[in-house]
């Protein structure tokens, strides 16, 4: 899903915009929402395709690694990329994206620091 769903992006957004995506890296855990890591031009971004799920209205994300103990927890601030993109499709002609930068992710919680525990999404 994530190939597929970023070669889809490239071609509809990212190279009409003369934007470069390099060091494409698929994230098998978070597998389900089409996780993955690259760079687009001077920004490395972690990637997501928002999910579907048929009882509950909306889509959803997973945004967490594994442990040692092999449980979910935050991803470290310090190790993260510098933008989160979330990707939400209804077909193939409506989409959309969300960007958050590092930054905010951290002020939000979302991310662990040294000074927050974060939390799943």
């Amino acid at each position: 899903m994530f190939q597929e769903a970023l070669r889809y992006i490239n071609k509809t957004i990212y190279e009409p915009k003369q934007l470069t995506v390099e060091y494409i890296q698929e994230e098998k855990q978070n597998s389900e929402y089409g996780a993955g890591v690259f760079s687009l031009s001077s920004k490395t971004i972690r990637f997501r395709v928002a999910k579907i799920t048929p009882t509950k209205i909306g889509q959803f994300v997973a945004f967490w690694e594994k442990d040692s103990n092999n449980k979910n927890r935050p991803f470290l601030s310090e190790e993260s990329p510098e933008l989160l993109v979330v990707t939400t499709f209804k077909n193939n002609k409506e989409f959309g994206q969300f960007v958050f930068p590092k930054e905010i992710l951290v002020e939000k919680n979302i991310l662990r620091s040294p000074s927050t525990t974060g939390k799943w999404l």
